[in-house]
């Protein structure tokens, strides 16, 4: 069993707060309410789920059996990994796409797409239709890139690293959920019942002095 990390309360109270003020940029950055009691639990368990994030991403990037010309296409180059994706979810949302509409989402020059699609073509992912009144050439699915996408899917949906990533954000994605119902159901039914607010969340609304104690925003 080890020892305390800190000296004294105070000096972890402190580093809690950099910490906790830190990561309330990043929900912010990312148009999120942030929870400082939720944020303590991803604090308490990071290794862990860094671990978890890091299994899940690779399992999902791993090269495998499944859909072999896929793989080819997206490994062409740096840059096809990023265009290739925006162009399949755009084909799952609309039946034909064009080389502006993909540069526009990839942020991708448009030789770097048009390299792209045209490699697609090539490998028979891509079926090219061209206009003889001058207006852009569109790109619809092929048959080949269907099967090998449901192929791909299928085998990442069933990897045991890929289902663990999807229960660890689902868990906490729930919590955030319930905590955010509790607040309201508090804020709209107030009750002898109801908690104060924890030390975490006293450290974010107040911060504290050299002296532990609080300190007043009025």
């Amino acid at each position: 069993m080890y020892g305390p990390r800190f000296k004294s309360v105070i000096e972890q109270a402190k580093v809690a707060i950099d910490g906790l003020s830190r990561r309330a940029k990043v929900y912010k950055n990312n148009d999120h309410e942030f929870d400082p009691l939720i944020h303590s639990f991803l604090f308490r368990h990071r290794r862990y789920l860094f671990h978890v994030l890091t299994k899940g991403t690779q399992a999902l990037l791993r090269r495998r059996p499944e859909g072999p010309n896929v793989h080819r296409w997206r490994s062409a180059t740096l840059q096809t990994p990023e265009i290739s994706r925006v162009c399949i979810d755009l084909l799952t949302v609309q039946e034909e796409v064009t080389v502006s509409q993909i540069e526009s989402v990839s942020g991708a020059s448009r030789e770097s797409v048009r390299k792209c699609l045209n490699h697609a073509v090539e490998l028979g992912l891509l079926n090219r239709h061209k206009n003889r009144r001058k207006k852009p050439e569109k790109f619809t699915l092929t048959n080949l890139m269907n099967e090998e996408l449901a192929d791909r899917h299928t085998a990442k949906f069933l990897d045991e690293d890929v289902v663990n990533l999807a229960r660890a954000i689902t868990i906490i994605d729930d919590v955030r959920g319930m905590a955010q119902k509790s607040r309201d159901f508090e804020k709209n039914n107030p009750r002898g019942m109801d908690t104060w607010p924890t030390l975490q969340e006293d450290l974010v609304e107040f911060g504290i002095d050299d002296n532990g104690n609080y300190i007043s925003k009025n």
